[in-house]
């Protein structure tokens, strides 16, 4: 078998060989026709043919090497054995002047084209050889795309967003726990941080519990470390093994305002195999937060979802042998994302980190120190990548200024009161109000309930220290941020304006939510949103489906007794319609 195979592929080369060898013969003739033709020149031609000619020639039929004949025999098929190159017809050529750059020149062949001609003769016929006078290169500045048109840019699938969706859903969900069939990995001992350094094959430790016959821990029981760390739960054969509660005095990492900080346990809910954490698990903190994860040998190694109190999910992200690999996604209050890996020093820091908008297609790409916007552009996600149970973004910045953290203050609304928002500029528009109640803000395209559609942003002032106008047009747009500010460490209460002076769309246009006009039958409401930009101010989300360029309604509510003379007028009328409707089933009419 092994002498037949080897002759078959020495026969096979052999062949290649020949094949070859005629196909170079064939492109060598063809060279000696060219020569023939230029050492032959016509009685009315008084000079011989530029040796640009060639150049046109040999560029037009390249040949080809070793490699490429071999690969793509089919599309160099020259049969040599019987076929010879045909002379081609004699050329005229006239008004040729030789100097430092080649004039066009006029070619006109003697004999007509013949219906059938070969490969070489249609491109030997066919050569014109002209030259285009150069000319100077027109330099543009490249056109800026304006961040509302994003059409050009392949956003992502509808599919991949659903799956994306399905994706955040599942991880929010607290009883959402990974399928039996997936294997997570074992953690390597060596370069491995663990969370249980306890070993009860060392005997430090004291016990108290059921025995086997040979007195070793067998069953349920109690064991205090000599370090001061408990396990209470299930033993076997002298160690650890089932399920039961490690309390430890050791603080562990987790991710806290934009980086990994240590922070004190309360107690861990796991189960043991041979002294060691394997499986899932709950880490319980003392601030009353939890994070669900996955133990291989004592160390985190696989998915892990950080909760607060409420069932409010933090952050996710992938663990192996201790150490988060990958993106992690921590999850901002009112929708929004921070996606992006930690540096080295486990801080949610660098120049590729995203912030994605509720839509799950518009962002901000660029630099974020500790999880805070430092520099970034407005982009669009093209694709996800599904990669150890976490996504990862790919995006397409698109060209323009750049955002950065300008929360108001009390003397300024922000920095750049006249960049838009990308996201509100693809859901929300300013016009005039059908009910004549000036400038209103509308749906650009058709939208479901429960979306966020624009952001409060404005100068801020301690609710303490407000006082009110006599003038209500000067406090017409005042709001009580009950939400919160954009510090973290701050608590109290804040009053967001928007200044007579920032109050038209040309001179401010930053944030639009602020143009909604009042309803008592709202179509929107107010809900705090931790924005990249403005921190944690107001923002409008639907209550029931809106339709395409359908006003946008909110509900100010106005206590009666500081409210605006239009309010209270408002507020009576709707209480005395509201009486008429409940006095019709009496039979009582009103005029």
């Amino acid at each position: 078998m092994d002498s037949n195979w080897r002759l078959e592929r020495q026969l096979k080369r052999s062949q290649m060989r020949r094949e070859l060898i005629n196909i170079d013969k064939a492109f060598k003739r063809a060279d000696e026709k060219l020569i023939q033709l230029r050492s032959k020149p016509d009685e009315k031609t008084t000079k011989e043919i530029p040796k640009q000619s060639k150049d046109f020639f040999t560029e037009t039929i390249p040949r080809p090497s070793l490699a490429l004949i071999s690969s793509y025999k089919s599309y160099f098929e020259i049969k040599t054995t019987s076929e010879k190159v045909k002379e081609v017809a004699p050329v005229e050529i006239e008004n040729i002047e030789i100097k430092d750059q080649i004039k066009p020149v006029e070619v006109h062949s003697k004999e007509p084209r013949k219906e059938s001609m070969s490969i070489q003769e249609k491109q030997v016929k066919d050569i014109e050889p002209k030259t285009v006078p150069l000319k100077p290169v027109e330099t543009r500045p490249l056109p800026i795309p304006n961040p509302k048109d994003t059409k050009k840019y392949i956003e992502l699938t509808d599919i991949k967003r659903m799956q994306l969706r399905a994706w955040i859903e599942c991880m929010k969900n607290v009883n959402f726990s990974k399928p039996k069939t997936e294997i997570t990995g074992v953690a390597r001992v060596l370069f491995s941080r663990t969370v249980d350094k306890n070993s009860m094959l060392n005997l430090a430790y004291t016990y108290k519990g059921e025995k086997d016959c040979h007195g070793m821990p067998h069953g349920h029981g109690e064991v205090i470390f000599n370090s001061g760390d408990v396990y209470k739960g299930r033993f076997k054969f002298g160690v650890r093994d089932g399920v039961g509660i490690f309390k430890t005095s050791r603080q562990l990492e987790r991710y806290l305002n934009g980086a990994l900080e240590e922070m004190s346990v309360e107690y861990i809910e796991a189960c043991y195999t041979s002294d060691l954490l394997q499986g899932e698990g709950k880490i319980n903190w003392k601030n009353g937060d939890f994070t669900l994860c996955t133990f291989s040998k004592s160390c985190l190694h696989g998915l892990a979802r950080t909760f607060t109190y409420t069932n409010n999910l933090i952050y996710v992200c992938w663990y192996e042998n201790g150490f988060p690999k990958g993106s992690m996604w921590v999850f901002s209050e009112g929708g929004g994302f921070i996606v992006g890996n930690l540096s080295d020093s486990g801080q949610l820091t660098g120049n590729k980190i995203t912030f994605l908008y509720p839509d799950l297609k518009t962002c901000i790409t660029g630099m974020f120190s500790r999880g805070r916007l430092v520099s970034a552009k407005a982009s669009v996600v093209t694709d996800v990548l599904l990669k150890n149970r976490v996504y990862e973004l790919t995006v397409e910045i698109i060209p323009g200024r750049s955002f950065s953290f300008e929360p108001g203050t009390c003397d300024k609304i922000c920095d750049n009161p006249l960049l838009p928002d990308p996201y509100e500029q693809k859901y929300v528009i300013v016009k005039l109000s059908k009910k004549n109640y000036g400038e209103g803000l509308f749906t650009v395209e058709a939208v479901p309930s429960n979306t966020i559609l624009a952001f409060y942003n404005g100068t801020k002032q301690s609710a303490g220290d407000l006082v009110r106008d006599d003038d209500w047009e000067n406090d017409a747009y005042k709001i009580l941020n009950s939400a919160g500010c954009s510090d973290k460490d701050e608590t109290e209460a804040w009053v967001l304006d928007i200044p007579l002076e920032y109050r038209t769309l040309d001179k401010y246009c930053a944030s639009l939510a602020h143009k909604a006009n009042h309803s008592f039958v709202p179509n929107a409401k107010y809900t705090p949103f931790q924005h990249p930009r403005f921190g944690k101010v107001p923002s409008l989300i639907t209550l029931r489906d809106l339709r395409a360029g359908e006003e946008i309604f909110v509900n100010y509510e106005y206590s009666f007794d500081e409210a605006p003379p239009w309010y209270t007028e408002a507020y009576s009328l709707k209480v005395l319609n509201s009486y008429k409707e409940s006095q019709k089933g009496y039979g009582l009419n009103y005029r």
